[in-house]
């Protein structure tokens, strides 16, 4: 049983979750531009965010987190979720539309995919088992915890963490050096861009399973190791 899964069963793997995301969140796919957590103000503000990232990152990104609310405020977005991953998944939808109920909504689908994709992918590195894969990526993403917040996009955006359990895992053992180090420091960005709560999980739990690898690996490897997780 190969260590990763293969090109094909991740895309298997995508076409599972994003059908079980249109099944579970459904009939919000026949609505995708009018139908959200509307009576919710963290779902007012987490579409405005997305929309002023959009615009912003489009025609000022140096004053990006000078959000034109709380005038004369500067710096208004810090007092929130930045939300820039979300911006980032959005930005090709919003080539085509402005709505924010559908860019929000988007987002949303787009994170239940990617959260069960990146759970599969951390019950494959640690079990080799096709079925454990499948069944914690459906844990993971379909919780009732996920459905109880749907309003707050930022918890709902939580792939960064499984994902950065996965890469620190291959920095520490070795694996595809260049990749797994660019690829645990993009995934700490994208969870910084998602969640604050995400991010000082991450922050916390990422050194402790890292100390944890780094005690298996053999000696003469760990100098290099912790030099890549350092970078």
């Amino acid at each position: 049983m190969p260590k990763t899964p293969s090109a094909r069963e991740l895309l298997a793997a995508a076409g599972i979750f994003t059908l079980a995301s249109l099944v579970f969140t459904f009939p919000l796919v026949t609505a995708l531009g009018q139908a959200n957590r509307l009576d919710s103000p963290d779902a007012l503000l987490n579409g405005f965010i997305v929309s002023w990232n959009l615009e912003q990152l489009r025609n000022d990104p140096l004053h990006l987190f000078d959000a034109n609310i709380f005038f004369p405020e500067k710096g208004a977005l810090a007092y929130s979720e930045n939300l820039l991953t979300a911006s980032l998944i959005a930005a090709p939808v919003a080539l085509v539309s402005d709505n924010p109920i559908l860019l929000v909504n988007i987002v949303l689908l787009a994170a239940f995919v990617f959260s069960g994709l990146a759970a599969f992918a951390l019950a494959f590195e640690l079990t080799h088992d096709r079925l454990a894969a499948y069944l914690a990526g459906i844990l993971f993403t379909f919780a009732p915890y996920r459905f109880a917040h749907l309003p707050h996009l930022q918890l709902q955006l939580a792939f960064g963490v499984p994902l950065s359990f996965v890469l620190v895992r291959w920095l520490v053992a070795g694996r595809g050096r260049l990749y797994a180090t660019v690829g645990f420091a993009l995934a700490a960005l994208l969870t910084f861009g998602s969640s604050v709560y995400y991010t000082v999980y991450v922050a916390s739990a990422v050194p402790i399973v890292a100390l944890t690898e780094l005690y298996w690996v053999p000696q003469e490897k760990r100098r290099r190791a912790l030099g890549q997780l350092l970078v």
